[in-house]
């Protein structure tokens, strides 16, 4: 069940996609809980339903059952971790991304975004390091992430949102433009060959 377009970009950037979805006829509903997919329909928890041609969907996200299993899971079903330094409960063990638990002033969790995964990971890497070391601990993960949003006709918007602000998370969404959309070509560009070489 997602309150807004975009929960995590707050109401104003939930509004911002709104209109660019209008403007391009796009239709877009928030606030239905779907309870099954049958062949060439959606049907909503409140009786209502959608009729579609093809249906591109994502399911709801889960912990794996070995994590449950292994007993890293807390109340909330997710890795509950201390936002700063990413540490769960138990001794030495962090724990980074989907699985992760981290929320936010206004209630919500922090984004499940590659992007905030991987920062997550620079700074507990860093932190394992110093561990070993001897070294200083790292500056704590201060909640900060970006994407990018593509709006298609070679054009982009920058989300950049300081998500540990309060009391609501402050984002910023650009205007779509050309650069925002090279800019986002560049970062995967530089992921692919990092990650898995040219």
């Amino acid at each position: 069940l997602q309150p807004m377009l975009m929960p995590n970009a707050g109401r104003a950037g939930s509004e911002w996609l709104g209109v660019r979805l209008d403007d391009r006829g796009i239709a877009h509903r928030t606030g239905a809980a779907t309870e099954r997919v049958e062949p060439g329909r959606v049907l909503f928890a409140d009786g209502s339903e959608l009729a579609f041609d093809l249906l591109i969907a994502v399911p709801p996200h889960r912990v794996p059952d070995v994590v449950v299993a292994g007993g890293l899971t807390g109340e909330s079903g997710w890795i509950e971790v201390d936002r700063g330094t990413l540490r769960t409960e138990h001794d030495g063990v962090f724990a980074v991304g989907d699985c992760t638990l981290i929320r936010l002033a206004n209630g919500l969790p922090l984004p499940k975004a590659g992007v905030i995964a991987e920062l997550e990971g620079s700074r507990v890497a860093a932190a394992i390091a110093a561990d070993l070391t001897g070294a200083p601990q790292p500056d704590l993960f201060d909640g900060h992430g970006f994407c990018f949003l593509e709006l298609g006709a070679h054009a982009a918007a920058l989300v950049d949102g300081d998500f540990y602000a309060e009391p609501e998370p402050s984002v910023q969404l650009s205007d779509p433009a050309p650069e925002h959309h090279e800019a986002k070509r560049q970062f995967e560009a530089e992921r692919l060959d990092a990650w898995f070489g040219s």
